[in-house]
């Protein structure tokens, strides 16, 4: 189990509002919202060229 995370838009720049912004997981997080982030959703400091990618693994 667990996920390949990518950085520097590995899968290209988005086009959408960016909805979360300094995530940190620990690793034994279920779901990406369990993870800490910058509150409120939507509030970022940041541009698509920072955008962070996943890979989920069985």
């Amino acid at each position: 189990s667990g996920a390949r995370v990518y950085g520097s838009a590995h899968f290209g720049q988005g086009r959408v509002p960016i909805l979360l912004d300094d995530v940190r997981c620990t690793g034994s997080e279920s779901h990406i919202f369990d993870c800490a982030h910058r509150n409120p959703l939507f509030s970022s400091n940041c541009d698509h060229d920072e955008d962070a990618g996943l890979s989920c693994r069985p």
